[in-house]
């Protein structure tokens, strides 16, 4: 039931009492639930794990065999007004807290395990700050446990602090809902650039594009959203990007190649994408252009994309010939 988690087994059978149940309390029944991980390694921990045994010499993880969840199973409940709970995530202050209360229940059993509501505080103070005046009085609270006991609950808490605040985090960092674009017609309309500009540009601007007869080709599709500023972006210059393309380009790809270029929330407030498909009359039809247009329409990039089509021609251009790029 749990993917690549192995026990080890140095005698002819494993102990009876090892199980992919849990209890919700120490002296509950065994329940078979979606929390066989934590049976799992409960159990053994149970039966191998003696007083003052250091935790590695009964177990251990290995990254190299860990195995990823599909991002489309973790979002299949995804909830915008509490974008935290989600499966198997371990920076939600109620699901670290529920961990932590049975880590109390099973190796502290004379802890009460409500303690975890103030280690919750001081694990999750990056998130949902604290004073120092409370801090301090929440880790007076612990002085009544033996000190060891005292050690490692404080350093649990220290510990997942520590990795929060070194990834920052806000429950407000959300999924961005797509902005997918409805889909066009199969034939797209055409509208003069010239029309579509009115007087904007510059007089050799405006007269090109009437000598070159471009047109728009159906609408602007946009996609992602432009995020505010945030910690990381607050004093980052801002770029807008402009990309040419030509019909049966591959638009979803060079997004895709964008996007690589910026960590999670450093693209937030500060950069945008804009592709011109841009097809030569003779060579493709407006149909053409609209694909490729098209293929971004279910995308949901970390920033804003526009992707315009359209066409031009140039009298010059024998009627055999094809554009190049002088």
């Amino acid at each position: 039931p749990e993917p690549n988690t192995f026990v080890r087994v140095d005698n002819s059978s494993l102990e009876t009492d090892i199980t992919f149940g849990v209890r919700n309390d120490p002296q509950g029944d065994l329940k078979y639930t979606s929390k066989e991980g934590r049976g799992l390694a409960q159990s053994v921990a149970q039966q191998r794990l003696f007083q003052g045994m250091d935790p590695t010499a009964f177990g251990s993880f290995d990254p190299g065999i860990a195995i990823q969840t599909q991002g489309d199973r973790l979002l299949q409940n995804y909830d915008q007004s509490d974008p935290d709970n989600i499966p198997q995530s371990h920076a939600h202050a109620d699901t670290w807290k529920k961990q932590v209360q049975n880590y109390i229940q099973t190796f502290f059993p004379g802890v009460d395990a409500n303690r975890a509501d103030a280690l919750t505080q001081l694990a999750f103070q990056s998130v949902e700050p604290i004073s120092p005046t409370t801090r301090t009085n929440l880790l007076n609270d612990f002085g009544d446990l033996p000190k060891d006991t005292r050690s490692t609950l404080v350093k649990v808490a220290g510990k997942t602090h520590q990795a929060l605040a070194a990834n920052p985090h806000t429950p407000s960092q959300a999924p961005r809902p797509s902005r997918s674009a409805p889909a066009t017609s199969s034939t797209p309309g055409t509208v003069p650039m010239q029309n579509v500009l009115g007087n904007r540009g510059s007089r050799s601007f405006q007269n090109a594009v009437t000598t070159y007869q471009i047109k728009q080709v159906g609408s602007p599709v946009v996609v992602g959203e432009l995020g505010p500023r945030n910690d990381h972006t607050a004093d980052k210059p801002a770029y807008l990007a402009t990309v040419p393309v030509v019909p049966g380009d591959n638009v979803r790809d060079i997004i895709a190649k964008y996007s690589q270029g910026f960590t999670p929330n450093t693209a937030d407030g500060r950069f945008g994408l804009v592709i011109g498909v841009n097809g030569f009359g003779r060579s493709f039809s407006d149909t053409d252009i609209q694909n490729t247009v098209d293929q971004v329409r279910t995308t949901n990039p970390p920033f804003p994309v526009t992707v315009i089509g359209f066409s031009w021609n140039n009298s010059r251009i024998g009627p055999n010939d094809s554009p190049g790029q002088d």
